[in-house]
């Protein structure tokens, strides 16, 4: 072989090597993200069974509780946050099982409760489970404030979570399938719901089309409304 040859061949291996090398670790990278994000994955993975949205809510924030790491942090360092978690939980492939196809919803959602909880950190806001859910009711645009949206969530308000996502459903004439009899069903009308807002088709009450979740800019304007939501800025 001649020196060319030889040399073509070493960097066609070393190509080879990098490519392989890279592949491993982004391999090594996606378990170690999946592992970490164990709260989430129960979320995502759990069986299809007979579970309504109140559930898959307070499923959400009790993973957030389990995965996210509480640091201090500015303002800007709560953005950044926000953006990357979106963008680096892209990039790990769950095994959704029987809930396969709204994986990606279940990202989205579990991401902004995330963001309301870094919100909070930095401004040393307490917040209960109860107290995230109904913030997050009101940040989605489901519920117009939060003691509605805590009355629904305990039962004081005479009507459940699925009853006010069919009501909330049927008069922006959006379809929910499957009646919220299952949590397949329950995910996708808390993803409906929060699609509307980012559509600008907000419930009465719930805010200016202008403070809406646009595509684009979502990391600032989930930040910004669960700063209102909070009553912080």
């Amino acid at each position: 072989m001649t020196i060319k040859g030889k040399l073509v061949a070493k960097t066609a291996s070393a190509g080879a090597a990098a490519l392989e090398g890279a592949a491993l670790r982004s391999k090594s990278f996606a378990a170690n993200a999946v592992e970490s994000y164990s709260g989430l994955r129960r979320v995502i993975e759990g069986s299809d069974g007979p579970v309504g949205p109140d559930v898959v809510l307070a499923g959400l924030v009790a993973a957030v509780r389990r995965d996210e790491v509480e640091s201090d942090r500015s303002s800007r360092d709560v953005y950044r946050i926000t953006r990357a978690r979106r963008r680096k939980l892209g990039l790990i492939s769950f095994g959704a099982g029987p809930l396969r196809g709204v994986a990606s919803q279940v990202v989205d959602l579990y991401c902004d409760t995330a963001a309301l909880f870094d919100v909070a950190a930095l401004h040393s806001v307490s917040l209960s489970d109860k107290d995230a859910a109904a913030h997050m009711l009101v940040v989605w645009g489901v519920l117009p404030d939060s003691h509605e949206a805590f009355a629904v969530l305990t039962g004081a308000d005479g009507r459940n979570l699925s009853q006010v996502l069919l009501e909330r459903a049927s008069g922006t004439g959006t379809m929910i399938g499957g009646g919220l009899s299952d949590k397949r069903s329950a995910i996708e009308a808390l993803f409906k719901a929060r699609s509307l807002l980012a559509a600008g088709k907000v419930a009465a009450g719930s805010g200016n089309v202008k403070d809406v979740v646009f595509a684009g800019h979502h990391a600032k304007q989930v930040i910004r409304r669960s700063e209102r939501q909070l009553g912080v800025s």
